[in-house]
């Protein structure tokens, strides 16, 4: 997970805006989509390296993806990864306040485009 919160570019300041912070977490987590060629593009950031990483391992794995491929992803995806047996129940709640936010902006900038 350290890998993948390395691998964040930094946030800009400027977005860490209550309108793009994830609730439900005990860390601070922002989120930020844009679409671009039908695609969302993800921004993401937390205070806590783990936590990072987790939103790492999702803005690489939903970034590039279109709205309606994102909608159809379940957070089941997690069993494959083994993480769930590691992630302690407050983290493992907190990657998952985290993938919703990041569907539900998928549908926002889907909306935003039309």
């Amino acid at each position: 997970m350290l890998w993948y919160a390395k691998r964040l570019p930094a946030f800009p300041e400027r977005d860490k805006l209550p309108e793009k912070k994830v609730s439900g977490c005990v860390s601070l987590v922002y989120i930020t989509a844009t679409l671009a060629d039908q695609k969302v593009l993800y921004q993401g950031n937390s205070d806590a390296q783990l936590v990072k990483g987790l939103v790492g391992l999702l803005v690489e794995g939903l970034s590039g993806l279109t709205p309606a491929k994102i909608v159809t992803i379940t957070p089941y995806f997690i069993q494959d990864t083994g993480l769930n047996v590691s992630l302690r129940p407050s983290r493992a709640n907190g990657f998952y306040n985290i993938f919703q936010m990041m569907k539900k902006k998928a549908l926002e900038s889907q909306g935003s485009e039309q």
